[in-house]
């Protein structure tokens, strides 16, 4: 699966602000989200992924 990085916006909830990122799946053009919390750049730990088809 190829996906290309379209946007984002910050999500402040109750719980801490997020980072909101939306990607589109090139082959097929469904949209993708992911729910950042907290600074992963230049992380490579693990970390789980909870998929949701709506």
């Amino acid at each position: 699966m190829q996906l290309k990085r379209v946007a984002e916006a910050k999500l402040p909830t109750p719980w801490g602000d997020f980072l909101m990122v939306g990607f589109e799946e090139l082959a097929t053009g469904q949209d993708h989200v992911a729910l950042v919390y907290g600074d992963i750049s230049g992380s490579r730990r693990s970390s789980p992924a909870y998929i949701q088809s709506v």
